[in-house]
């Protein structure tokens, strides 16, 4: 039986000292099946930057929205 699909969905905003480690941890779960959503609230830090670094690096691990 498949494993079911999760949804986890970080709220961000002028996270840009945080996020990075957050994004990291949720990568790192070993579950198959994640739905990973990263909504950020128009920061005016670099939480943006560092977003977009790491959607170059893995643009199929999570949506930025």
């Amino acid at each position: 039986m498949p494993s079911p699909a999760i949804s986890i969905i970080t709220p961000s905003l002028n996270q840009g000292a945080f996020i990075a480690d957050c994004v990291q941890s949720v990568l790192s779960q070993d579950c198959r099946g994640i739905e990973y959503i990263v909504v950020d609230g128009q920061s005016s830090d670099r939480t943006i930057e560092v977003l977009n670094r790491q959607l170059r690096t893995t643009p199929e691990a999570f949506t930025l929205v």
